[in-house]
């Protein structure tokens, strides 16, 4: 297998960059290479098609080429690439982040936004699917999810509600998207806006327990308890999954010790209580202990005298 020689193809000018392709043996021109590149989708796979060998300059040279001549051309490759290259630029910056990072990474994401539409302005559903999904296996709306809460933390309030609403057009779930938007807005003090970006939530999501969980935080937080209560009474009964009823009775609790109503916190301290318990391993036949043995739930009482009843004699 033949090695050549790697060559910076950031410094390269076209005419070089075809020049040493045709060293290697790939001759082409730009038109050729334009034509090929779209037949096939993305400059990886061209470079593939171009050579087995393990040098690193034809995929170099493919994107570079590609990113000169075809960059009004959508690739799901680049977009990925591009969309890794910010995940990872938080990730390196995420025990120091600041707002000046923030306000740069958001810039990078509000540029592959508008990568991420049609011509016409509308989501192109089918790229940001093969974007996130076939390309970066759902990493990149994981971090879409996550990134609007932390530039809020930071006072970028606008723009954290923009790229919860630019990526709520493409996700299967908006709805993750939408009701953070409506505490954000809550948090900030922006009233009129939080209320009617909770109306919209649960006009389009009625039966969403976490859209009307969302509801009842930013209520709290925009000091209407009562209205917050309701939501989280509304949670309480609609939730099925425990996880449900769980985040309902959290709020409901911190929500009436704030509010000064112990004997309300109790009680739902009470079923609270019951959905976590840890349920007791029933004591097998052979390792039962005699009925005068100590008790092995370590009570110190004699094993009749305490749990023999809960599992018979």
């Amino acid at each position: 297998m033949a090695i050549y020689p790697e060559c910076d193809v950031e410094q390269m000018s076209d005419k070089e960059i075809l020049e040493h392709l045709a060293n290697m043996g790939i001759n082409v021109s730009i038109d050729t290479f334009k034509e090929k590149a779209i037949k096939i989708g993305s400059p990886n796979g061209l470079a593939s098609i171009w050579t087995k060998s393990a040098s690193d300059f034809f995929h170099k040279a493919a994107r570079k080429l590609w990113e000169i001549h075809l960059n009004d051309v959508k690739c799901p490759e680049i977009l990925a690439d591009f969309a890794d290259e910010v995940i990872a630029m938080y990730d390196k910056n995420a025990d120091a982040i600041d707002r000046s990072i923030l306000l740069d990474i958001y810039e990078k994401i509000k540029k592959l936004y508008h990568n991420l539409l049609k011509g016409d302005g509308s989501p192109d559903i089918e790229l940001y699917e093969k974007v996130n999904g076939e390309e970066l296996d759902g990493e990149l709306e994981e971090f879409i999810l996550s990134l609007p809460l932390e530039l809020s933390r930071h006072g970028l309030v606008d723009e954290a509600v923009n790229t919860g609403r630019w990526f709520a057009e493409f996700s299967e779930y908006p709805e993750l998207f939408l009701r953070d938007i409506g505490c954000i807005l809550a948090d900030a003090g922006r009233k009129d806006e939080a209320l009617k970006q909770i109306k919209v939530n649960l006009q389009r999501f009625p039966i969403d327990v976490w859209v009307i969980i969302s509801a009842g935080d930013a209520m709290q937080s925009l000091e209407d308890m009562k209205a917050a209560e309701e939501f989280f009474l509304k949670a309480h009964r609609m939730a099925v999954e425990e996880d449900d009823k769980l985040g309902a009775l959290e709020r409901l609790i911190d929500l009436y010790r704030a509010m000064g109503s112990e004997e309300k916190a109790r009680k739902y301290e009470d079923e609270y209580a019951e959905l976590t318990e840890i349920p007791e391993e029933p004591i097998q036949a052979e390792n039962k202990p005699s009925r005068n043995a100590p008790c092995p739930c370590g009570s110190g009482k004699k094993y009749k005298k305490c749990c023999m009843n809960k599992y018979g004699n």
